[in-house]
């Protein structure tokens, strides 16, 4: 990774409107085949399937 690429933490604070909250990245590994969208639990991605793409069939 390059110089450009890599934030300081000032600069993440800015982007993130400078609240300072570190949040542990969690990994997430069922993603919607309709959208950018992505969850932890399959039974999330279920749920948002059904309710932000009726009639597409649930694909995991």
């Amino acid at each position: 990774m390059s110089n450009k690429e890599e934030l300081n933490e000032e600069e993440l604070e800015k982007i993130s409107g400078g609240k300072g909250e570190k949040k542990a990245g969690k990994k997430k590994k069922y993603f919607c085949q309709y959208c950018p969208k992505s969850y932890e639990k399959e039974a999330d991605l279920k749920k948002h399937i059904k309710s932000a793409h009726p009639g597409e069939p649930v694909i995991y």
